[in-house]
């Protein structure tokens, strides 16, 4: 299965890496994808993917959002309105 993971933090980084080992592919979607944090992604396995949030949404058949509930309520937000102009 193809698994976005939007958020690298703790929970993101553990479910990814875990899904990775069992076969799936695993894109990770982070603010700055050429920043530490996604270097150190990088690092921890060599079949995942690394990228923005919506490169990696964008390749993935399942997103699943492991970030903080204020950022995921912004996200969702934006989300919504980009969605459906005018509301």
């Amino acid at each position: 299965m193809k698994i976005a993971i939007i958020g690298a933090g703790n929970v993101g980084k553990t479910l990814g890496l875990a899904w990775a080992r069992r076969g799936h592919q695993v894109s990770f979607g982070v603010r700055n994808p050429a920043g530490t944090q996604a270097q150190s992604l990088r690092s921890s396995a060599s079949d995942i993917n690394v990228g923005t949030n919506a490169e990696a949404a964008q390749r993935s058949e399942v997103v699943v959002i492991c970030t903080p509930w204020s950022v995921t309520q912004e996200a969702s937000a934006a989300r919504f309105q980009w969605t459906r102009p005018g509301l």
